[in-house]
């Protein structure tokens, strides 16, 4: 589930990201704490040369993360260490 989450919300954020606010518009926002922060999530997958292969490879990695999910919740075991190579 939080492999799924991760991968979702870091989809959600990079679409968001693509477009800020005018300055007008902008607010200061009081700064979250270093360890509340999502800095820590982002994985660095690759470059590539058209929206669409970035997107693939997003969809590859959210598919690959529903299904680890799906493998622990219905597979009855408490704890999972999960390897990524």
């Amino acid at each position: 589930m939080l492999a799924a989450a991760v991968l979702a919300g870091g989809g959600a954020q990079a679409y968001a990201a693509s477009s800020s606010a005018a300055p007008e518009q902008a607010s200061v926002a009081p700064a979250a704490p270093t360890a509340a922060s999502a800095s820590g999530i982002w994985i660095w997958t690759g470059e590539f040369a058209s929206h669409l292969e970035a997107e693939a490879n997003y969809w590859v990695l959210y598919g690959l993360g529903a299904a680890t999910q799906m493998l622990i919740e219905y597979s009855g075991h408490s704890t999972w260490v999960l390897y990524i190579q």
